[in-house]
């Protein structure tokens, strides 16, 4: 009889023993995991106007195109710089501070007519949106083209590579690394605007945690003109630009 009864101690200590450390495993996964929707708001934030992302410097270089395309330009082969600061209006719900430092270059033909732009900026510094907040670095390089004076609408063809540290404000509230990689080809733009209207892009992001644990998401954007795009991961997401 003792010894029936010390068996099955044992067998229940085993038991728990395991369901102890499936139970630890399986929280240490929650803690540690980078969630989809986090890796939305790391991409979205980087492409938002309204965080000092991507689609603001598309619009403000844009400006400079459409302002020396309309004839004979004595700027032809001429490289060109500028360093700004960025911050964001008053009383907005996304605050950012960004510094740029520009550079681009103008491409003509024979005529001295440009034929595209050639872009390159380094930027840091950082934002915080309801839902997250960075501090992070890019390289931009991109081109814009297809000056025709004829055509409403002018080609982005590059993209960045973004790096910092995020803060999530949903799910864990977990704090995480993040590089960005995104690649545009023929990605039409409005001259009027500087918004993209149509096109796609390939990107990829990959967070790692403070435990060291790395996870990659690949996606695509498409741009649907104005102020969103779609996202693609896994699911996919309508953002805002």
């Amino acid at each position: 009889m003792k010894s029936t009864n010390f068996i099955k101690v044992l067998t229940i200590n085993f038991l728990t023993i395991a369901l102890f450390l499936t139970s630890c495993k399986k929280a240490e996964d929650i803690i540690e995991s980078v969630s989809e929707e986090e890796a939305v708001e790391v991409v979205e934030n980087a492409l938002s106007s309204e965080a000092g992302g991507l689609a603001g410097q598309i619009e403000q270089s844009t400006a400079i195109v459409t302002a020396s395309t309309s004839s004979k330009n004595d700027y032809c082969g001429m490289s060109f710089d500028s360093v700004i600061t960025i911050v964001n209006p008053a009383e907005t719900v996304i605050t950012y501070h960004y510094n740029l430092e520009w550079d681009w270059i103008v491409n003509c033909n024979q005529f001295q007519i440009p034929e595209s732009f050639v872009f390159t900026c380094e930027m840091g510094g950082g934002y915080d949106a309801p839902r997250m907040s960075a501090n992070d670095a890019a390289s931009v390089s991109f081109e814009l083209s297809g000056l025709d004076l004829s055509s409403d609408l002018i080609s982005f063809n590059g993209g960045f590579e973004r790096e910092g540290t995020c803060q999530s404000k949903i799910g864990e509230k977990r704090s995480f690394s993040s590089k960005i990689i995104l690649e545009a080809i023929d990605v039409k733009v409005e001259k009027a605007t500087g918004k993209l209207m149509s096109g796609t892009a390939d990107l990829m992001l990959e967070a790692k945690t403070s435990e060291g644990k790395t996870f990659s998401f690949d996606g695509v954007i498409t741009f649907t003109g104005g102020d969103s795009a779609t996202l693609k991961f896994e699911n996919e997401y309508e953002i805002q630009l």
